[in-house]
């Protein structure tokens, strides 16, 4: 049957690319847990001048996530140019090498300066893979199911969290504590080894294809994807158009980094595209995936084993996690992109305020010695993080990828992702480079502020235009148009202002 293989194939095509998403979200869920072994902060500590006793260099912890992060930063700038040369399968590929590399340095750091040097060769890898497979995944997939597909990287990241907080809470609890922690970061290279040998059979972007004169590779891809042969009229019809909004584009010529904020018609979009991945980093999901162990074993949930209330509950949300994005496969291309926006940023604003609240009562309890409600406290502090990650894992995690890398057009197509790309992890960044420090010095307050960016959300939700079952080339014409709209206005405003002084000489 053509459509189950256009399902069949194409959920192949998007979740082989979506791998790049699990070794991320693998590397996070390692880095949790490595942060609190004893023998891996013991390695990298060294003799104080003033108490002669053993310290961990100042803010590891925030080093470890930040050096990460702007590799990240770094990678998503450079990805444009083998996206763009060599192609958007290849520019993943490279991406796995960069994230293959840092791993190994990684595993044999014994300075600190190393194990740095070995997280910005990751976070590279990682950048290159993040603004490229959303890319991906948007140029091969048909209108219909973009939407759904494009969930698929979000969803490979969230089993990868899982997949490194099970394996890794493995080799925690029973390994020798001289080597786990090496033993987690060598791991890293199992899932980028898979990553790359799956993308070898992976076909090119038919849009790409198309761009370079490759036209015969591309209408075979787009049959393939479609499950139909190369004379089908439905076939020929979607190539044709591809063709002629491609031929369109190339009479314009290949577009730099400064026509993103200048040219008319497409500085909105990049505004737009920047501003959603922003917010998606300023929910604090970061916060919470990067030091969630740390965050969770202050909070007084359990009575027994340190490990279990440094590992239980990171694993268990790393599974709430995977369950929650399971809901966008069915909503994005129902519901609509805006409409998921919309209830992801009022619910996670709600419970970031309520975790600031709990957290406030409980500092004030902690200090009552007639009452005993810290625990409980704390307890529901967790529930309300559990629910925000929730309810981030289906609407803003997954929509923000998918939206940012569909509303371009195709000349600006890799570096319009890249830059929005690089916007959120630039924000990621300094949230976990800073987190640690607002924890220990406002507490509570920091998830106040988490809530107040609630309503920068909610804004850029409400403006983002629905793109809902249009292709690219439609999604393409629908900003153009609202360019052309806002023009009008303006115009008329102009006119009424103006047009009845000139009317009376």
């Amino acid at each position: 049957d053509a459509t189950t293989r256009l399902k069949m194939y194409g959920w192949l095509v998007a979740f082989t690319a979506a791998l790049g998403g699990f070794v991320f979200g693998y590397e996070i869920g390692i880095t949790n847990q490595v942060l609190l072994m004893t023998n891996f902060r013991d390695q990298f500590a060294s003799e104080s001048e003033e108490t002669h006793h053993w310290v961990t260099p100042p803010g590891m912890s925030s080093w470890i996530a930040f050096t990460f992060l702007m590799g990240c930063a770094l990678g998503a700038l450079i990805a444009p140019y083998p996206s763009e040369y060599i192609g958007r399968k290849w520019a993943m590929f490279a991406g796995g090498v960069g994230f293959l590399i840092g791993a190994l340095i990684q595993t044999i750091a014994m300075r600190i300066g190393v194990l740095y040097m070995g997280r910005v060769f990751c976070g590279i890898g990682v950048g290159i893979a993040s603004a490229t497979i959303p890319l991906y995944i948007s140029e091969t997939s048909e209108s219909e199911v973009r939407g759904k597909l494009g969930t698929a990287y979000q969803l490979m990241i969230t089993i990868g969290i899982f997949v490194a907080f099970s394996t890794n809470s493995l080799v925690f609890m029973l390994l020798n504590e001289r080597w786990n922690w090496r033993l987690s970061f060598a791991l890293q290279i199992v899932p980028c080894l898979l990553m790359m040998g799956c993308l070898i059979p992976l076909p090119n972007s038919p849009r790409w294809l198309i761009y370079y004169n490759r036209n015969h590779e591309a209408i075979r891809v787009i049959a393939k994807l479609r499950g139909k042969s190369l004379e089908d009229t439905d076939v020929q019809r979607r190539f044709n158009e591809i063709k002629r909004s491609i031929s369109l584009e190339q009479k314009e010529g290949k577009k730099g980094w400064i026509e993103l904020f200048f040219k008319r018609e497409i500085r909105f979009r990049t505004w737009l595209a920047i501003s959603m991945q922003v917010c998606q980093q300023l929910t604090g999901i970061n916060i919470t995936m990067f030091y969630g162990g740390s965050i969770f074993s202050t909070l007084d949930i359990a009575h027994g084993s340190e490990s279990l209330k440094k590992i239980g509950p990171p694993l268990l949300l790393s599974l709430v996690n995977i369950l929650s994005t399971l809901p966008c496969m069915y909503l994005i291309d129902r519901a609509g992109r805006r409409t998921l926006l919309l209830i992801g940023s009022i619910s996670i604003m709600i419970c970031n305020f309520a975790v600031f609240a709990l957290q406030l009562t409980k500092e004030k309890e902690e200090h009552n010695p007639q009452h005993d409600y810290a625990t409980g406290l704390g307890i529901a502090s967790i529930v309300f993080v559990f629910l925000m990650d929730s309810f981030f894992a289906w609407t803003w995690g997954p929509v923000a990828w998918v939206y940012s890398s569909e509303i371009f057009p195709l000349r600006f197509r890799a570096k319009g992702t890249a830059i929005a790309t690089c916007a959120n992890w630039l924000t990621a960044a300094a949230l976990c480079k800073f987190a640690p420090y607002l924890l220990e010095k406002i507490g509570g307050y920091t998830w106040m502020i988490l809530g107040l960016f609630g309503f920068m959300m909610m804004l850029v939700s409400y403006i983002a235009p629905e793109t809902r079952g249009k292709t690219l080339e439609e999604i393409d014409k629908l900003f153009s148009d609202e360019v052309v709209a806002r023009d009008s206005r303006e115009e008329r405003q102009h006119l009424l202002r103006f047009g009845s002084g000139r009317s009376n000489y």
